[in-house]
């Protein structure tokens, strides 16, 4: 019983967010951030949650600062799908490598 009730704890951590915050009424939240020393690479996990109807989310002018000050930009243009469309309440999950 007590091992069931851990994998049902940790169940619902699954999205709980490290951060959230709330804009033009919807809701974005970090879910995860996992970095790797040994690839240097860091991947954040968002989701994010359209509190208006017909709603289309835009990234753009995103850039990284790595701990030297040097600037990476980001160009979501080249994504498959830069604009996707947001159903109403449902968290749509980003994952940024």
């Amino acid at each position: 019983m007590t091992s069931e009730n851990e994998y049902l704890k940790k169940i619902l951590e699954i999205n709980k967010p490290v951060l959230e915050t709330k804009q033009d009424n919807s809701l974005f939240e970090i879910t995860k951030v996992i970095g790797n020393k040994t690839e240097k690479t860091i991947v954040i996990t968002f989701l994010m949650e359209a509190k208006d109807e017909n709603k289309k989310m835009t990234i753009g002018d995103i850039s990284i600062v790595d701990i030297e000050g040097v600037e990476y930009e980001i160009d979501f243009y080249k994504s498959s799908k830069p604009y996707p469309e947001l159903a109403l309440n449902t968290p749509i999950k980003l994952t940024f490598f």
